[in-house]
C-alpha cells in the first residue's frame, strides 16, 4: 500500500510539472501590423485577438481590443493559447477588414496583416454653378453591422475637396454644411472602382443692382443681407454687389444710400439677380480742379482748401500740391470755395455742372516764403554761424545756425544776407518771391607770411634743383684724356 501511495504521489508531481511546463510554454507576445494596400500604416484600427484556454472555452486577448498606433502596431503581451493558436479580426470604424488564424510562435509572433479594401474616400463640394465651395463643413456617416452610428469631417480645401484617408468599402450618407445650413446630403458607396463623389450643393450666387428713381446705377451704396441671425454688408460697385455661394433660404435685403433706404425679400432656389430702386435722383459727379495761384502767376503750393456746399455745410478740407493745384470730385450744384496761406485767404463761388477748373487768386503781397539758408565751410556744415537779415540798409531780422542751417520766413522782396563764422564774414542779395534756399560757402584762409614762406621755399628749390642739373650736363661733356704709351 505504501509502494501505490508513493508511486501515484510520484506521478502527480509528474504530471503537476508537466502542466506547469505546458502552460509557460503557452504565454505568447503577439505583434501585430496593419498596412493598407499601398503599404501605408493603418492608424486606430481595431485588432481583437482571441484564443482556446481549454474545450470550448475562447476568450479575448483583451477587452475592449486594442488599436493600432501612428505606425499601423499594436502589441499583445502574455496571450496564453492552449493550442498554440490565435483568430484575429482587424476593424476600423465598426467595418472589418481583415480576419484569420494565426499559429503563434515564442518568445514573440509578428504578424502583417494587409487590409485590401481601404482607399482614400474624396468628397468635392461645387455650388450650383459647378463651383468649388472652399471651407465647407463636409461629414460622412455609416452604421455598422453592430448597428452602431460612426462619424467623420473634414473641410474642403481651394478647390472644395474633403478627403478621408483609409476609409473602408461601404456606403456612407454625405452631408454638406455651408454658413451654418446643411446645403448637400447625399448617399455614396465606395468600391475599388468609385472612390470619389461629387456634391452638388444648394448654393447659388445672388447680384444685387441698385439704381435711383431715373435708373442711374449707385456707386457705393450699402447692401445688407439678412438671414436668420446670419447677415453679411457689401458695398456697391458701379451700382452693382455680387453676394456669392449663398445657401438656398430666404433672404431680406436692406439697401441705402445718404439717406434713402429701400428694404426687400428674395427666396434663394437659384441663381438669381435683384434690382432695387431709391426713390430720389441722384446729381451728376464732376471733376473739379482747384487751382490757387499768387497774382504775379505763381502757384501756391500747400495752400489749405475749403469747399462748402449751398447749405453751408463743408464738402471737401484739404490742400494744394507742389503746382498749386487740388484735384476733387462734386455733384453738380453751387459751391463756395476758400484759400488760406497764412494770413491772407481768397473766397470763390461757382456753380458746378461738368467738369472745370476752378482759378482762385490771392495777392502777391501777402505772399511769406520760407528761405532756408545754408552755410558751408570747406564744403561741409559749418556750426555756430550768425546771421543778419538786412532790407533798405535796415537790420530786420537775425538768427543764429548752431548746425549751419537756418530757416526765415519773408514776405516778397529784395534782402542782404551777411553771414559771420569767426573773423570771417560773406554776404550775398537775394529776390525772395517763392520759397528758396541759399548757400553761403566759407572756405579756410592762410596767414599771408606762410604763404610768402611757401613761395619763397618753392622758388628756392626750382632753383637748386636747376644748378644740379646743370652741374652734371657740364661734368658729361668735359672730354676724356687717354695717355698712349
Amino acid at each position: 500500500m505504501k509502494k501505490f501511495i508513493v508511486l501515484a504521489t510520484a506521478i502527480l508531481l509528474c504530471f503537476s510539472s508537466f502542466l506547469a511546463f505546458a502552460y509557460s510554454q503557452a504565454t505568447y507576445t503577439i505583434i501585430v501590423k496593419v498596412d493598407d494596400s499601398e503599404g501605408l500604416p493603418v492608424s486606430g484600427a481595431s485588432v481583437r485577438v482571441t484564443t482556446k484556454y481549454g474545450p470550448e472555452d475562447y476568450r479575448d486577448a483583451a477587452f475592449p481590443p486594442y488599436c493600432t498606433n501612428a505606425s499601423g502596431i499594436v502589441v499583445y503581451e502574455n496571450v496564453y493559447s492552449v493550442d498554440g493558436l490565435a483568430h484575429i479580426v482587424v476593424s476600423k470604424g465598426g467595418i472589418e477588414l481583415a480576419s484569420g488564424d494565426y499559429t503563434l510562435t515564442l518568445p514573440r509572433t509578428n504578424i502583417l496583416i494587409v487590409c485590401q479594401n481601404l482607399a482614400t474616400l474624396t468628397v468635392y463640394a461645387k455650388d450650383s454653378g459647378s463651383q468649388p465651395l472652399k471651407n465647407a463643413l463636409v461629414r460622412l456617416r455609416w452604421q455598422s453591422l453592430d448597428g452602431l452610428q460612426w462619424e467623420a469631417s473634414q473641410t474642403s480645401d481651394q478647390q472644395g475637396k474633403a478627403a478621408f484617408p483609409q476609409m473602408s468599402y461601404w456606403t456612407y450618407q454625405v452631408e454638406v454644411l455651408w454658413q451654418g445650413l446643411t446645403v448637400h446630403q447625399g448617399t455614396f458607396s465606395c468600391s475599388a472602382l468609385n472612390r470619389n463623389y461629387n456634391a452638388i450643393c444648394k448654393v447659388h450666387n445672388l447680384t444685387v443692382n441698385v439704381f435711383d428713381a431715373a435708373n442711374k446705377p449707385l456707386t457705393n451704396a450699402k447692401v445688407t443681407i439678412t438671414r436668420g441671425g446670419w447677415y453679411d454688408t457689401k458695398y456697391t460697385s458701379a451700382g452693382t454687389v455680387v453676394f456669392p455661394q449663398l445657401p438656398e433660404a430666404n433672404y431680406t435685403i436692406q439697401t441705402q444710400y445718404e439717406i434713402y433706404t429701400n428694404t426687400t425679400t428674395v427666396n434663394l432656389s437659384s441663381t438669381k439677380t435683384v434690382t432695387v430702386k431709391l426713390n430720389f435722383i441722384t446729381a451728376a459727379t464732376c471733376n473739379v480742379a482747384i487751382k490757387a495761384v499768387w497774382s504775379d502767376n505763381k502757384p501756391i503750393t500747400n495752400a489749405e482748401v475749403n469747399v462748402k456746399n449751398s447749405e453751408g455745410y463743408t464738402v471737401y478740407s484739404g490742400a494744394t500740391n507742389a503746382t498749386g493745384y487740388c484735384l476733387i470730385q462734386l455733384l453738380e450744384g453751387t459751391y463756395t470755395f476758400t484759400v488760406s496761406k497764412g494770413p491772407a485767404n481768397q473766397t470763390k463761388t461757382a456753380t458746378i455742372t461738368s467738369q472745370t477748373t476752378v482759378t482762385i487768386t490771392i495777392d502777391a503781397a501777402y505772399r511769406i516764403s520760407t528761405v532756408k539758408i545754408e552755410i558751408y565751410k570747406d564744403n561741409t556744415y559749418a556750426s555756430n554761424v550768425f546771421i543778419e537779415i538786412y532790407k533798405d540798409g535796415q537790420l530786420l531780422n537775425t538768427a543764429l545756425a548752431p548746425n549751419g542751417i537756418a530757416t526765415i520766413n519773408l514776405p516778397d522782396g529784395t534782402y542782404r544776407i551777411m553771414a559771420k563764422l569767426q573773423d570771417q564774414e560773406i554776404e550775398k542779395t537775394v529776390t525772395v518771391n517763392q520759397d528758396m534756399t541759399v548757400p553761403i560757402n566759407f572756405r579756410t584762409t592762410m596767414n599771408p607770411t606762410l604763404i610768402y614762406a611757401s613761395v619763397a621755399f618753392t622758388a628756392l628749390a626750382i632753383i637748386t634743383i636747376a644748378v644740379i642739373i646743370k652741374l652734371k650736363r657740364k661734368a658729361e661733356s668735359k672730354p676724356t684724356r687717354i695717355i698712349l704709351q
